[in-house]
């Protein structure tokens, strides 16, 4: 899933700007994927 993030980050630059919250389905302790989108370059 945090692969997911990053790539759908690099390839759509909006993408970071647009999403506010991504959690995974998968409860987690570490389920925030913001840092992930914002890694990507998206934000």
């Amino acid at each position: 899933c945090v692969l997911a993030a990053i790539e759908v980050s690099k390839s759509l630059p909006w993408f970071g700007t647009s999403v506010r919250d991504i959690p995974m389905l998968r409860i987690e302790e570490l389920n925030d994927l913001m840092p992930a989108v914002q890694h990507g370059g998206g934000a």
